[in-house]
């Protein structure tokens, strides 16, 4: 039998599950684009980087590759905790779900939507280990550079 109090609960918490949903997807968008971003910045100062350059010029792009190692550092928070919420509503709405809807299954059995929400979390780790190793090949670019221009003078 179908119970009006669950199905208004499922309602709610499927709202929130959504909502959650547009979050996690619209953080791992700005993170990617702040990244993507400091990112060009860096590249584009690196390629001109010389160590005949003035300190200044070479710890810009340093801070900037520390920074983004931080940015990096906070999307993996951002993605983790997201993922906690999400895979939490998703269990209380498998919870409800018997009460609310009976024998139809909305999101029980439903292994291969489950599958694709995980090739999103796969994409977003992944981009997220691309620019944590673009970061740290970046400082270590600036490191060299640094170490050769201290042992010039």
């Amino acid at each position: 039998m179908i119970d009006q109090t669950t199905l208004q609960q499922y309602g709610i918490v499927m709202n929130y599950f959504a909502q959650e949903k547009r979050a996690f997807v619209g953080r791992t968008n700005l993170f990617l684009i702040a990244s993507a971003g400091m990112a060009g910045f860096v590249s584009n100062a690196l390629s001109r980087l010389s160590p005949n350059d003035a300190w200044s010029a070479i710890a810009q792009p340093a801070a900037l590759c520390v920074a983004g190692l931080f940015v990096t550092w906070l999307w993996s928070r951002a993605i983790n905790m997201g993922t906690y919420w999400l895979e939490h509503c998703q269990q209380v709405l498998k919870k409800l779900e018997p009460t609310a809807f009976g024998d139809l299954n909305v999101l029980r059995g439903m292994e291969a939507r489950e599958e694709e929400h995980s090739e999103a979390k796969r994409i977003a780790r992944a981009s997220l280990s691309l620019f944590a190793l673009l970061w740290v090949i970046a400082l270590t670019n600036c490191a060299v550079i640094l170490v050769i221009k201290l042992n010039r003078n």
